[in-house]
């Protein structure tokens, strides 16, 4: 013990020394202070069982954990619940505010896992914004109250540096025995019931179904053959036209990747764009359909068909280092003035980080490309955004064209839209025209622009510049 009155570990030795008659005349203590090397076993411990950032359990002592659980549970003929809790959209954070930012937001999504569960639980990393719970002697409808104390709890604003991040969570439950008897199974059908989470939206909670696995199953056999389609050159860009409403000029066209598989047939967009966001596919996906257009763009302004192409752009891949820089050296080496070239980005794209978005922004500004909000009204749609950064043009999402003309709400919705682009100068493009009646229908609401199957779909390179090479529909 120290004078301080605080014990230490020490390792403790008396030799005997005798006399000269055999009997222990004195003794030697000899003491080892054992401080260092307990701590030093007490941190390999640590590293070993829990995660070194989050200080929570990592894979190896969960595995414990789901052993004792499992036991448990027979021995009583209980049941437990297994939650697989993932961050939405959390690599937005890493791309756009850095790692050290995204490390914080991580600490503060671990320490209110604990404060959301049992001591008799488990709250563990798995790995990058990917979580576990072990809810022990639980039944389905305590498992959901707990569920939604985590989606409340992480959905409180987090404040890193005096930023504040509101964050969501997908949160997928499994229950043993009925979804599965062993620690593979149960953290299997968890994840399954969570990426259903995802595809309806995120920020929710779903217990597991047998169906879900066949789900994923697919999701996993579409990335891997959409990567392979990538890397086969397999995909084709084509194009749909951009008209003025009010003269019927070709104003323009939109890039448009097309799949089709030799296995899975013609894939829609809808089913596989999703697959490449959640993957990160997306940034290869996009870097492709970018190469690919200003390739076809360098060959119609060479020939005096200089038509301005859209290019859509993904969050991953606008929130890439390299982004502004790529499209800089694209236009050089492909011999484009920025003006032929448009990326349509969507709103949520603008508020992730307001300074960073507004420095890229301004930078492809500068090389003259032309910036255009996508499936605006959808999103977080703000007049400060529109204001501060150099968009030119604003496009009335489909879902709301669709309903022209006859729905109250959607012509409300899309009046506005019309009437906020003419107060700010901005073009607006209607998607989606499909009917006369439409087309009628916007032309008296006063829009600029349509495209649509009205005119033409999306069309290849070659038949897009046959059929519109003379600039009239």
């Amino acid at each position: 013990r120290h004078r301080d009155g605080q014990s230490s570990p020490c390792l403790f030795s008396i030799v005997r020394v005798p006399g000269e008659d055999g009997t222990a005349q004195h003794y030697i203590g000899f003491a080892k202070d054992l401080s260092e090397t307990v701590a030093a076993r007490q941190r390999i411990e640590e590293l070993a069982f829990n995660d070194p950032l989050t200080g929570l359990p990592n894979r190896v002592l969960l595995r414990e954990r789901f052993e004792m659980a499992i036991s448990y549970a027979k021995r009583e003929r209980g049941r437990f619940a297994v939650l697989f809790v993932d961050i939405d959209r959390f690599k937005t954070i890493n791309d756009s505010m850095g790692h050290g930012v995204g490390d914080r937001v991580l600490l503060a999504v671990a320490d209110r896992l604990r404060d959301c569960v049992r001591q008799i639980d488990t709250a563990a990393r798995i790995g990058g914004d990917e979580f576990m719970v072990i809810l022990a002697a639980i039944d389905a409808a305590g498992a959901e109250i707990a569920a939604r104390r985590i989606l409340h709890s992480v959905s409180q604003p987090i404040l890193v540096d005096g930023q504040s991040f509101s964050l969501t969570v997908s949160i997928g439950i499994a229950m043993y025995p009925e979804d599965g008897t062993d620690a593979e199974e149960l953290t299997k059908n968890a994840d399954s019931a969570m990426y259903a989470v995802k595809e309806r939206g995120r920020a929710d909670l779903r217990f597991y179904q047998r169906q879900m696995n066949i789900g994923l199953l697919s999701r996993m056999k579409l990335d891997h053959a959409l990567r392979h389609a990538l890397a086969e050159g397999a995909l084709e860009v084509h194009y749909q036209p951009k008209f003025a409403l009010d003269d019927g000029r070709l104003i323009g066209g939109e890039a448009l990747v097309r799949w089709n598989d030799p296995e899975l047939g013609a894939v829609p967009p809808s089913r596989f764009i999703p697959v490449a966001e959640e993957s990160g596919a997306i940034i290869a996906l996009g870097r492709f359909v970018l190469e690919t257009t200003m390739a076809r763009l360098a060959g119609w302004w060479q020939q005096g068909f200089r038509l301005p192409l859209a290019v859509n752009v993904s969050a991953l891949q606008f929130h890439q280092s390299d982004f502004v820089e790529s499209v800089a050296e694209g236009l050089r080496r492909h011999g484009l003035p920025g003006e032929a070239l448009e990326l349509e980005l969507t709103e949520s794209i603008l508020i992730a980080d307001v300074d960073d978005a507004m420095r890229r922004l301004n930078a492809l500004s500068a090389l003259g490309v032309r910036l255009a909000i996508d499936d605006f009204g959808t999103g977080y749609s703000s007049l400060s955004y529109l204001k501060r950064f150099p968009i030119e043009r604003i496009k009335i999402d489909r879902s709301f064209i669709a309903d022209l003309p006859g729905s109250s709400e959607s012509e409300a919705i899309v009046v506005a839209i019309i009437q906020l682009g003419r107060a700010l100068r901005l073009a607006v493009t209607a998607e989606g025209v499909e009917t006369a009646a439409q087309r009628e229908w916007l032309v008296a609401a006063g829009c600029h622009e349509m495209q649509g199957w009205l005119v033409a779909p999306a069309l290849p390179g070659d038949e897009f510049e046959r059929r519109f090479g003379s600039g009239q529909p």
